[in-house]
């Protein structure tokens, strides 16, 4: 018994009253391995997050994510294929890359591979501490080539990578300025600390904690008990509300950050009914038909965003974009490239849509406007 105890105590870097549980990579990675779990589900199941530190990799990691804070700043705003939007006083700059779509890349002044290796390697750790706590269990999706029934487990989940870049170009307006206060509907998010206003985890006591320090941050989403484990009586995974207060006018951040998925049309292999996947990752409401219901519902995340969208854009794919001028409100639709209307809440799951487009904006819907 003191030998385990012993064991979970070396497992933490240090934690204080206010910070979020901090684990050494691989004392984590050796309890583990003896199926000694517990003193890290007190974080999941209390906070619904933990920070990473020591990763294998930590010297390659450690100096790639400080040429990625200068060479974000220095060419993110040139670069294509990034996504720019306004949230009230922040403006954010992505480039976004989708696991399943070799498409889809980083620009070539950004060298993320250290981070992307760092990341690969907590994302194996933290799927196996969730099959530790909770039997890993099969999900069903459609095939999109063979349009058959597939099968596949948590350890194969696709995910999102994202760089943010947020510019503070006003003074800010409200305490969460450069990200509201919010829940992921994602599995799991995996992100980068910031000396500059760090991420804060609200616990389930209500208690906000700072998350500042270590190589990663781990913040479990609502499709973990939500989805995955929905007919589980007891919850295991607390959803983290986590934000950014706001910055000064004229700091920036960086951070990179990856979210882990399953294809939106998916099922747990364990009960009928169930919710999919896509059910809660863009919490389904009705789908908006002109401007003034573009925002409706879609949780706390798409609210508080909407309500700092700026005059001229509307919610649009997780960002507030450029509505499309000299066209009536009520013409107004946010799709794809390739004029789909798959990016809405309630439109993303319908037939021939991709789980993650990073493509929509606003358009006319008729030509002769």
């Amino acid at each position: 018994m003191k030998f385990m105890f012993f064991l979970g105590l070396l497992a933490f870097g240090h934690v204080s009253a206010n910070q979020v549980p901090v684990f050494q990579f691989e004392t984590l990675l050796y309890n583990m391995e003896h199926d000694r779990s517990e003193f890290v589900q007190e974080a999941v199941k209390n906070v619904g997050a933990f920070i990473i530190s020591g990763l294998p990799n930590s010297e390659e990691y450690t100096l790639a994510l400080e040429h990625l804070q200068t060479d974000a700043r220095n060419c993110l705003d040139t670069s294509k294929n990034v996504v720019k939007a306004n949230y009230g006083t922040v403006e954010r700059i992505t480039s976004a890359l989708f696991s399943e779509d070799e498409t889809t890349a980083h620009p070539e002044c950004l060298n993320t591979q250290a981070i992307e290796s760092g990341f690969n390697e907590v994302g194996i750790l933290v799927k196996n501490l969730i099959g530790m706590i909770n039997e890993e269990l099969p999900f069903y999706y459609e095939d999109r080539d063979t349009r058959t029934l597939a099968r596949t487990y948590l350890s194969n989940a696709p995910y999102l990578d994202h760089v943010h870049l947020y510019k503070q170009i006003e003074d800010p307006s409200q305490e969460f300025g450069t990200l509201p206060l919010h829940q992921d509907n994602g599995l799991f998010l995996l992100v980068t600390p910031s000396k500059i206003q760090p991420l804060m985890i609200k616990d389930n006591q209500g208690n906000m904690l700072t998350a500042n320090e270590g190589d990663v941050i781990v913040v479990f989403g609502r499709a973990m008990d939500e989805w995955l484990f929905q007919n589980e009586l007891t919850q295991r995974f607390q959803a983290a509300p986590h934000g950014v207060p706001a910055m000064v006018k004229g700091e920036d951040r960086v951070v990179y950050a990856r979210m882990y998925v399953a294809p939106t049309k998916a099922v747990p292999d364990f009960a009928p009914n169930t919710k999919t996947f896509g059910a809660i990752f863009y919490d389904n409401g009705p789908a908006a038909q002109h401007v003034s219901d573009l925002c409706s519902s879609g949780g706390e995340f798409i609210q508080a965003t909407r309500d700092m969208c700026p005059e001229g854009t509307e919610y649009c794919w997780m960002a507030c974009l450029p509505i499309s001028e000299g066209c009536p409100l009520e013409n107004q639709q946010c799709n794809n490239s390739g004029g789909e209307s798959c990016c809405l809440e309630g439109q993303t799951t319908a037939d021939g849509c991709l789980d993650m487009d990073t493509s929509c904006t606003w358009a006319c819907a008729t030509k002769d406007v």
